[in-house]
């Protein structure tokens, strides 16, 4: 079995640290009897924990390929053959004009679309399940393996 995509590590530590942020402004708030930074505290805290929970639901392994040649998605319990894939796109996470190497993966299959944020690598992932979608499709067309093309 080979893993072709992992969750971005840090991430939950990141927003972990906003919720607690988000915490640390409600107590400083109740010392201080000022209601427009509890509330700023109960959104930042809010949001915080809600981004975390999403990460950490995330499994560690999103995908890998089986040794019969089957992707397995970990994060939505799903096995299915390259072959039935049409489309695989990416969305780089950003922040003040920067990206990062982690975002949101998704694939296109004849019947549904799976999503999923976090990904680590998320650019070479998805060249790399394309390159899987166009080599089994190749084979079960009787052409060329696209390795053969390098």
């Amino acid at each position: 079995m080979r893993i072709i995509a992992e969750k971005k590590g840090g991430i939950g530590f990141l927003y972990g640290f906003v919720a607690a942020v988000g915490i640390f402004m409600i107590v400083m708030s109740a010392k201080q009897e000022e209601p427009a930074i509890f509330i700023a505290g109960l959104i930042v805290t809010l949001l915080g924990a809600a981004i975390l929970a999403g990460v950490l639901m995330t499994p560690k392994r999103i995908i890998s390929l089986d040794d019969s040649g089957m992707l397995i998605l970990h994060f939505c319990n799903k096995t299915i053959s390259p072959s039935d894939i049409t489309d695989v796109s990416y969305y780089r996470a950003s922040s003040r004009g920067f990206q990062y190497e982690w975002g949101k993966l998704t694939i296109t299959t004849r019947t549904d679309k799976y999503k999923c944020n976090y990904v680590a690598n998320v650019e070479l992932v998805s060249k790399e399940l394309t390159r899987l979608m166009y080599d089994q499709q190749n084979a079960n067309q009787g052409g060329y393996p696209y390795e053969a093309y390098r």
